[in-house]
């Protein structure tokens, strides 16, 4: 054993008298254990003695120290870690010499991402490779997979960003482009109207009108889904003037009760019709007064003066009745005893008898041939006479008469009144027992009118409305009214 012992120091310390050198092959093949070493003599030629190294080899058995040494010694004698660097060349000498012929001239990258390159002897190799993701250069394409060598292009991009007012394509060296268009489109919004693209953008329109109408629904606007119309409830109108308190049920109107016309007193009753609603009968307080507004209250009629609504008359004033109503308010025809057609005031042409003052007609009552059958207090007025600023006024007037004589009969009454005739501060009784059937001037008083717009009124009152043929009736002509 101490002689074995023995062997193996001296054999170990005959070796690292003896230069080493790393065998690449074996280095780079990937042995688990130490490189091989090589020990010899080195010639003056420089040339190892491989007979030497090689029984030396044999019966050296490297340990764990030597294995270490062999590595350092290796990488001190400048070790090539390349594959192509570490294959040892056989020259027949039994040395490992490195053949740079063999060494590929370029890296062997071929910028194919579907080859796997490398070099082998000398040559470079491109081994295709298949199913490695890759890019073909092509911007409109994605998922691109190796395929035979090749970069094969995979699904093509949409582009489409969904949008109404832009133009999708794709440019290869780009990619996806949105071009900005006109026209119309949708913003998604139902409560916009006619939307339109602005700048590549969906502009929207006016807000919608969602008004239907109807009083018994709350109109609004939902952007999902529109104009909604929810029922409303509360008091409506169904258009319908003879129906009052109509009410709202389920989004539609429905009648009321019956609507009630007039207040109820006698001097205005009333009706509904169904296309102008209310009709108020104030026939029994109608005064046939173009000047006053005429009404109906508990207390019966109202007739308020309201000088405005009727013809204007400036003062001084003259009428000659010249065949023409000069503001005057005539009274129709009325019914009168005995069911015969009354007389009535009227401006016309006169019978021959008594004719007038002046020109062909005059203002008159009668029938056409008598004043029988007249209603009591049938009378005319004029329009409003404006006697404001004045401090005196008087009337004149050529009266003619043929008509009865007794007290209180065929009585002729020359009035004026400031307030529609509730009040008569002038109201003079001509005398019918002077000047039958002669034309003569009666002149009147209107001082208490002085400053202010009255109203002239001239009535014919049979009192007894007991009728007498015969008479031809009153006739007025050339009235006038001076002022001072």
């Amino acid at each position: 054993m101490e002689e074995e012992d023995a062997q193996a120091t001296g054999g170990d310390a005959q070796a690292d008298a003896v230069p080493r050198y790393t065998d690449k092959a074996a280095d780079v093949a990937g042995n688990s254990g130490d490189a091989a070493v090589v020990v010899g003599a080195m010639d003056a030629a420089g040339d190892l003695d491989q007979s030497a190294a090689s029984a030396d080899a044999v019966a050296d058995t490297p340990g764990p120290d030597d294995a270490a040494e062999a590595t350092d010694d290796a990488n001190s004698a400048g070790a090539v870690d390349s594959a192509a660097d570490a294959t040892p060349v056989d020259d027949g000498s039994g040395s490992p010499v490195a053949d740079a012929a063999l060494a590929c001239s370029s890296d062997c990258s071929d910028d194919n991402p579907c080859t796997a390159d490398s070099c082998a002897a000398g040559v470079c190799q491109h081994k295709k490779v298949g199913g490695a993701d890759c890019d073909d250069g092509n911007a409109c394409t994605y998922n691109e997979l190796c395929s035979n060598g090749a970069c094969v292009g995979g699904l093509m991009l949409t582009c489409s960003d969904g949008e109404d007012c832009t133009s999708d394509g794709c440019d290869p060296a780009s990619g996806c482009l949105h071009q900005p268009m006109d026209g119309p489109c949708d913003d998604g919004d139902q409560c916009n109207g006619a939307d339109l693209c602005a700048g590549g953008a969906c502009v929207g329109g006016d807000a919608i009108d969602c008004d239907d109408a109807n009083p018994c629904t709350t109109d609004l606007c939902m952007p999902t889904v529109g104009c909604v119309h929810k029922s409303s409830p509360g008091a409506c109108e169904d258009g319908d003037p003879c129906s009052s308190g109509d009410q709202c049920v389920a989004g539609a109107c429905l009648s009321g009760g019956p609507t009630i016309c007039g207040d109820g007193s006698a001097c205005a009753p009333g009706s509904c019709n169904a296309s102008v609603g209310c009709l108020i009968d104030l026939g029994t307080c109608d005064d046939y007064n173009p000047c006053t507004i005429d009404s109906c209250v508990p207390s019966g009629c109202l007739h308020v003066f309201a000088p405005k609504v009727c013809s204007a008359l400036s003062v001084p004033f003259k009428d000659t009745f010249e065949c023409a109503e000069l503001g005057w308010a005539l009274s129709p025809a009325l019914v009168g005893v005995g069911g015969t057609t009354t007389a009535v005031w009227a401006i016309d042409a006169t019978p021959s008898t008594p004719a007038a003052v002046s020109g062909p007609c005059s203002l008159n009552f009668n029938d056409g041939v008598g004043s029988a059958g007249h209603n009591r207090g049938h009378a005319i007025l004029s329009g409003a006479l404006d006697g404001t600023g004045k401090t005196k006024l008087s009337l004149t007037l050529q009266s003619w008469f043929d008509g009865r004589t007794e007290t209180g009969v065929d009585v002729r009454v020359v009035e004026a009144s400031a307030d529609g005739f509730a009040t008569a501060p002038v109201s003079v009784v001509l005398d019918n027992t002077a000047g039958q059937q002669l034309w003569q001037a009666e002149v009147v008083d209107l001082k208490p009118l002085a400053g202010k717009q009255f109203q002239v009124r001239l009535r014919f009152d049979n009192v007894t409305a007991q009728p007498k043929p015969g008479y031809i009736g009153w006739f007025v002509d050339d009235l006038a009214i001076t002022a001072e």
